[in-house]
């Protein structure tokens, strides 16, 4: 990541909380793709998605931090995960 993106954010809504990422912890932001279900797995993950022919785990922010609701939002962040 370039020297300018140091201290930029991305800010996102889970409900009516609001979340800055770095944006060196983001991948991208997609549209919200059709999801497959994992059977046997924790309601907070939604399932897979194909992201660009890469499978990316869609975990529910709701869901992690303990509101209600399950309804799916319309984008999908897709986070770098490092270490």
């Amino acid at each position: 990541m370039s020297e300018s993106a140091v201290g930029r954010v991305v800010v996102c809504r889970v409900g009516a909380e609001r979340f800055a990422l770095p944006i060196t912890s983001v991948r991208e932001i997609v549209a919200a793709p059709e999801l497959t279900r994992i059977p046997g797995v924790s309601p907070a993950i939604r399932g897979v998605a194909n992201v660009r022919g890469t499978l990316v785990t869609a975990v529910s922010g709701r869901l992690l931090l303990g509101s209600s609701g399950t309804e799916a939002g319309d984008w999908l962040l897709v986070l770098t995960m490092r270490d």
